[in-house]
């Protein structure tokens, strides 16, 4: 679901899980991942593969990286990996902000699964920034300068 504050198109596209499903068959997708979430719903993403183009800037999740880090050649696409960490105290925080009926159960979901999905992960990533401190502008910056 979108947040208050995104825009369809700019953080995400957004598709009904029917269009997810049809652009998956399609082979739309060079990888996709699902979460079941608190509420019971499953969230579905995907990087199209039409993203993976000059000069892009994709945000995905450890398994999308894990995906891209394996499946693409230097001869494909030069792949530098900046791996954005958040302390679990700040992760817990900023869930807790988005606010929801069930932000807390989603919260403590997230972060379980987050120690799970993240646990090895500096065998896929070239550099890491600890975002806890940064505004976007620091962040974008330091992002630029390993680029």
């Amino acid at each position: 679901p979108i947040r208050q504050g995104e825009k369809d198109g700019r953080e995400y596209h957004f598709v009904s899980v029917e269009e997810f499903e049809k652009l998956k068959t399609e082979g739309f997708f060079f990888e996709t991942t699902q979460y079941d979430v608190a509420s019971g719903e499953t969230w579905h993403y995907g990087t199209g593969k039409e993203d993976l183009k000059d000069n892009a800037c994709i945000v995905m999740n450890p398994d999308g990286m894990k995906k891209i880090r394996k499946l693409l050649s230097d001869e494909d696409f030069t792949v530098i990996i900046v791996y954005l960490n958040v302390t679990e105290a700040i992760e817990w925080n900023r869930l807790r902000k988005r606010g929801g009926e069930s932000s807390a159960d989603e919260a403590t979901r997230r972060v379980q699964e987050d120690a799970k999905d993240f646990a090895n992960i500096d065998e896929y990533y070239d550099y890491a920034i600890t975002t806890d401190n940064l505004k976007p502008e620091e962040l974008a910056r330091k992002i630029v300068s390993i680029v």
